[in-house]
C-alpha cells in the first residue's frame, strides 16, 4: 500500500497540464498539495460508459421482437401450437437470450397479456365529450363500447382474456386488471355525477364489470366475436346492477369545472 501511494505521488500534472512521470516513482509526495492532488486522482468517478444505454436499448428490442413474434402466431394457432421455442424461432432471438428476458411460455403470455391490457384500458380513458356523459347510463355504455371495439380490433387480447381456453394463470391476472377498471368507472362516474359514498362500491362496480365480461365471453363461445346482441345484454345487465345499488345517478351541478 505505502509502495502503491508513493507510486501514485510520482504521477503529477507539469506546469503545462500534461501528466508527466518523476524520474525516481519511489520518491514521496512533495508536499500536501500533491498528496490532495493524487487522493482526487484515485477517488475521482470515470465518466459514465454508454454501454449501459445501449445494452437497456438492446434489450428493449429483443422484448418487443419476442412479444410481437407471440402476437402474430397467437392470431393464427391455438395455445397448444405456440410453443417457446417457435416463439424465439420467428422473432430470431437466441433461446438462451430470450430466456433472459421471458424464462419460459407463461411468461411470455403475462407480458403479452399486460402490454395489451395496458392499450386497452388507454383506449377506456380517452376523454368522455358530449353524448357521453349526458348521463351515468351513456358513460356506461360508452365505456362498454370502447372495450367491444378494442377486442373486436385485437383479437388476440380476446383470446387472452374472453376466449374460454385462456391458461388460468391469465384469467387471474386479467380478474385483477377487471378490480382496477371497476375502480377507473368508479373514479369517472364520480367525475360527472354524484355517486353515493358506501362502502361496497367497488365492490358493486366489480360485479358489473365482470357481468360485462361474462357477457363478452359466452358471445365468443357462442359465435367466435363479440356480437351486437351479446353488448346489449352487458349494457342491459350492468346498468341493471348498478342502480340496484347506487340509484338513478344526479349529474353533477356544473361549477365550470369537474372534481
Amino acid at each position: 500500500m505505502q509502495y502503491r501511494t508513493r507510486y501514485l505521488a510520482s504521477l503529477l500534472h507539469s506546469p503545462d497540464g500534461e501528466l508527466r512521470r518523476l524520474r525516481r516513482p519511489h520518491s514521496p509526495a512533495r508536499n500536501s498539495t500533491d498528496l490532495a492532488r493524487i487522493e482526487h486522482l484515485m477517488n475521482s468517478n470515470p465518466p459514465k460508459s454508454p454501454i449501459p444505454r445501449i445494452t437497456q436499448r438492446r434489450g428493449d428490442a429483443r422484448r418487443e421482437q419476442l412479444l410481437k413474434a407471440t402476437l402474430t402466431l397467437l392470431a393464427t394457432r391455438d395455445f397448444p401450437e405456440v410453443t417457446f421455442v417457435a416463439v424465439c424461432q420467428h422473432a430470431g432471438v437466441p433461446h438462451g437470450s430470450a430466456r433472459f428476458f421471458y424464462p419460459d411460455m407463461p411468461a411470455l403470455l403475462r407480458g403479452l397479456l399486460s402490454d395489451l391490457g395496458k392499450r386497452h384500458d388507454d383506449e377506456l380513458n380517452r376523454p368522455l365529450r358530449g353524448k357521453a356523459t349526458q348521463s351515468w347510463r351513456t358513460l356506461l355504455d360508452t365505456m362498454i363500447d370502447r372495450s367491444a371495439r378494442f377486442q373486436r380490433s385485437n383479437l388476440v387480447f380476446a383470446k387472452l382474456t374472453i376466449s374460454g381456453h385462456m391458461p388460468p394463470e391469465l384469467k387471474r391476472l386479467d380478474r385483477d386488471a377487471d378490480f382496477k377498471r371497476a375502480r377507473f368507472l368508479l373514479s369517472k362516474l364520480d367525475e360527472f355525477f354524484l355517486l353515493p359514498k358506501h362502502k361496497d362500491n367497488e365492490r358493486v362496480a366489480y360485479y358489473a364489470i365482470e357481468i360485462v365480461d361474462t357477457a363478452f365471453m359466452l358471445s365468443a363461445r357462442e359465435s367466435g366475436q363479440i356480437t351486437s346482441w351479446w353488448i346489449r345484454q352487458a349494457k342491459r345487465s350492468a346498468q341493471a346492477v348498478l342502480e340496484g345499488h347506487f340509484g338513478d345517478l344526479k349529474k353533477r351541478p356544473d361549477r365550470g369545472l369537474h372534481r
